[in-house]
């Protein structure tokens, strides 16, 4: 079998190619509701590298560091009616799963040396006092402790702070944004006037950035399509020379993205551009195809006949370019970064499956 078996023998069975390619698109079709976003910094690290080693130990011995912290901001944090809602909230999230601890005003202890004794009781009882004497001494308390200061009270007393401290079951894709939402009720429940309200911390953030890298996939796929039906359109003023790249581009992003999900990718902020990138430079083998073959016909070929020359003639230029492209973007497969190797890989085999296609799909 040489170089011109494959496509000629394309050419002779339109249908049959054609067919191959749309139950292989419509299996990877099938795999696209399982893609995951992935929204962490972890793959950002450099992989076996012994900071990330002994960070991974820490976490083991301390607990987890994926926080969240409630905001409350008001004149007095230690009046009775604010010091009831951060109890409410810290009850509440102590009592939700994957929350390991918290700390805020009303569930620490207050550590502090009293003659020869240590006392540890709480800083704050189960029943929050009315008395105006009471609610200062809680105020002095807090405020004469150094541990307390800028991590659950703010030092003028007018900022407090509940810490929740997560930890997600191995997998748990839903336990971020399930959280967040179940935080934003609760909040939503407490807010009054005169009390400000909000929360930040890793799971809103990992959160917020997913649906970032969502909308930039919603958006930029749209856009990098819309620009190339411009260039095209401006180039070649033709229905095929419009609709085939574009064909091709939207079929090997089915592709790169069923691949990804089979080789356990998920989209993070590197990868989510690879969908505009089988765009960009996918379409390129397809406009040297279809300008060879407007071409042909210019020299007075048949259809027919310009579409076997053009099968047979860019077969090997075509597959030179598709190669050394390849080869480029998988050399990031040598990175030590966990992202920039998903993204060599998963971008080769998108730009070899845009290979596939366009080797197909242009002379059908």
């Amino acid at each position: 079998m040489n170089l011109k078996t494959i496509p000629l023998w394309i050419v002779a069975n339109p249908i049959v190619s054609a067919a191959i390619i749309l139950v292989i698109t419509a299996f990877f079709a099938l795999q696209l509701p399982r893609l995951e976003i992935d929204a962490s910094a972890e793959g950002l690290m450099v992989q076996n590298d012994p900071a990330r080693t002994y960070y991974e130990e820490i976490k083991k011995k301390f607990g987890s560091d994926n926080l969240t912290v409630v905001v409350i901001k008001t004149k007095d944090v230690f009046s009775k009616e604010v010091l009831e809602t951060i109890q409410r909230l810290s009850n509440v999230l102590q009592g939700t799963p994957g929350v390991s601890r918290v700390e805020s005003l009303t569930t620490v202890n207050n550590i502090k040396g009293e003659g020869d004794f240590l006392n540890t009781d709480p800083l704050v009882g189960a029943d929050i006092p009315s008395d105006p004497k009471k609610l200062q001494k809680i105020r002095s308390d807090a405020l004469g402790n150094g541990i307390f200061i800028n991590n659950i009270v703010s030092k003028d007393g007018k900022v407090a702070a509940i810490n929740a401290y997560t930890e997600a079951k191995a997998g748990d894709k839903t336990f971020n944004p399930s959280f967040t939402k179940l935080v934003d009720s609760l909040i939503e429940k407490e807010k009054r006037e005169g009390v400000e309200i909000y929360q930040i911390g890793t799971p809103l953030t990992k959160v917020t950035l997913g649906e970032y890298i969502q909308a930039d996939m919603v958006y930029l796929v749209p856009f990098a399509i819309a620009f190339l039906f411009l260039t095209l359109f401006l180039t070649f003023r033709t229905i095929q020379g419009v609709a085939i790249p574009m064909a091709t581009g939207l079929v090997s992003i089915i592709w790169v993205l069923g691949e990804m999900v089979l080789i356990g990718y998920p989209i993070n902020v590197i990868t989510a551009i690879i969908p505009a990138l089988m765009v960009a430079i996918g379409f390129t083998e397809d406009s040297h195809m279809i300008s060879e073959y407007i071409h042909e016909l210019e020299e007075g070929a048949t259809r027919e006949g310009a579409v076997r020359t053009v099968a047979v003639q860019t077969a090997l230029p075509v597959l030179i370019t598709t190669f050394t492209t390849v080869i480029g973007f998988g050399s990031l497969v040598t990175s030590d970064i966990t992202m920039l190797i998903q993204f060599g890989v998963a971008s080769a085999l998108g730009l070899t499956s845009n290979w596939i296609i366009s080797a197909v799909i242009v002379p059908v």
